[in-house]
């Protein structure tokens, strides 16, 4: 969310909003504000890290699903096994 109070251009915050008016209606407008390389160093790294997260999540939901499609498989193994037994006279193992 911005800051009420702060000029979009050069991100100069200030205390009153009649203060950030007088400020965009001047004559000669306020010079744009420029990342400095530490900045966008750290947008970069940021980015990235989104990035990695979302890789991370997306593997892990695909590990979920291969273990879900496994205990289907082996629920219904040990459940073919135990109509092939007679009923509920075996338990399962896991």
């Amino acid at each position: 969310m911005a800051d009420a109070n702060r000029c979009e251009r050069c991100r100069k915050k200030f205390r009153y909003p009649y203060l950030l008016r007088r400020h965009r209606s001047r004559k000669t407008p306020c010079a744009a504000a420029e990342a400095s390389p530490e900045t966008a160093e750290l947008e970069e790294l940021c980015h990235r890290a989104i990035y990695a997260q979302k890789e991370q999540i997306d593997d892990l939901v695909q590990l979920v699903k291969l273990l879900i499609a496994a205990l289907e498989k082996k629920s219904g193994v040990i459940a073919d096994f135990q109509s092939e037994l007679g009923g509920d006279k075996v338990s399962p193992c896991f």
